[in-house]
């Protein structure tokens, strides 16, 4: 188990600021809450970002990581929260 937090959220992955990612490659479980809904999601790293390979300072130490099994009325719901930030952030 690793902390960390999403930094960015998608219907296909998430961005995780940790400070010890994983490295890219490995098989994770990821451990989401919305709107009062629980998943445990199976993932992928694709991407890793540490101290030495970040672009910029302000850019958070993580890792990229793709879902590779979501369930079903996750799924949905996840679409959903995604769309109504994207909706807001367009004004």
């Amino acid at each position: 188990t690793k902390p960390a937090r999403s930094y960015t959220l998608s219907i296909g992955g998430a961005y995780l600021s940790a400070p010890a990612p994983w490295p890219e490659g490995r098989e994770i479980e990821i451990e989401i809450a919305l709107e009062g809904v629980r998943a445990c999601l199976a993932a992928r790293v694709v991407h890793t970002t540490t101290d030495s390979t970040r672009l910029a300072p302000a850019s958070p130490i993580g890792m990229g990581a793709v879902f590779t099994d979501v369930p079903p009325n996750f799924e949905a719901l996840l679409a959903e929260i995604v769309e109504a930030r994207r909706a807001k952030l367009a004004g």
